[in-house]
């Protein structure tokens, strides 16, 4: 976890992750595998492995890289990428 503690790597390191990676956003959209695990509604193990959700994690790349494009000048994912690093702790 980056933000978690003041002595987190997305804290002490804010220059490294700022803006917040689109591959980070991507990557907790495609967390998709915690909705899978109840989708019977039971809990049951879902393997978050690159054969199930790497397809997943693509499409949403560009789904928020054309997301973006669409926004034109009001840059909507640079500013949830601005906000998630300034306010991520």
């Amino acid at each position: 976890i980056f933000y978690k503690r003041a002595s987190n790597d997305g804290v002490n390191l804010d220059t490294m992750y700022s803006p917040f990676p689109l591959r980070g956003i991507a990557l907790i959209l495609a967390l998709q595998c915690g909705l899978d695990e109840w989708q019977s509604g039971l809990r049951c193990n879902v393997d978050f492995a690159e054969d199930n959700y790497s397809s997943i994690y693509h499409t949403h790349i560009k789904e928020l890289e054309a997301f973006e494009a669409a926004s034109g000048v009001h840059k909507i994912v640079s500013d949830i990428q601005s906000r998630i690093s300034k306010h991520g702790q």
